[in-house]
């Protein structure tokens, strides 16, 4: 998409892929870092392991963004975006799957892949609006997918109101919507990027 205009590059396939991908991704991290020591009480039944696992989340996430920035460049300078998407695909499946069993260790396991999903999607999102649309438009296309994805995330307020009520306090149902619109999401971009460049290539 380099050399075309924002307003083309807005209205691609290629932005609405990625901003609909960074609307998902951003709303299942925002809604598991909001409802973490619930999620765990909810899941464990011991109020004890859910504090533990919740003050390691608070300890992890940080670092998982530190820890994580090194891979992640490697990940992205010789995989390309393409490899990246399936690894964000593989660790948001990994992290659904995990995060709705009744185990200690799977929930740990859950939060170890969320700290790491967390920088390796940020990135992955600049890393892709750079690659796909350029510079000249960046900050326009990465601002406003970035700016849509937020007002999204509204959407945690009526869960929040469900949970409370029809669903008296079982988070498995929007934990498996979630992760169904992330694997939806994230399969849907991966191909995009798989059929684009091979199209490319093949010309």
């Amino acid at each position: 998409m380099f050399g075309k205009s924002a307003k083309e590059q807005i209205f691609s396939s290629w932005w609405m892929l990625i901003t609909v991908f960074l609307c998902v991704y951003m709303t299942r991290i925002n809604f598991f870092i909001q409802t973490v020591a619930s999620q765990m009480l909810f899941y464990l039944q011991q109020h004890d392991d859910a504090i533990r696992l919740a003050t390691t989340f608070t300890i992890l996430l940080p670092l998982g963004g530190a820890i994580g920035i090194t891979p992640v460049g490697v990940l992205l300078d010789r995989g390309g975006i393409f490899v990246a998407s399936l690894v964000v695909l593989f660790m948001g499946v990994v992290f659904g799957l995990f995060g709705i069993m009744r185990s200690y260790a799977a929930q740990l396991v859950a939060i170890g892949f969320l700290v790491f999903l967390r920088p390796l999607m940020y990135t992955f999102v600049g890393d892709y609006c750079a690659k796909v649309f350029g510079f000249a438009t960046f900050g326009t296309v990465y601002g406003l997918a970035n700016s849509l994805s937020g007002i999204f995330g509204l959407v945690l307020r009526p869960i929040d109101l469900l949970l409370k009520s029809k669903l008296h306090g079982d988070y498995t149902p929007p934990n498996l919507v979630l992760l169904a619109c992330g694997v939806l999401a994230s399969t849907a971009l991966s191909w995009k990027v798989w059929s684009g460049t091979r199209r490319v290539a093949l010309q």
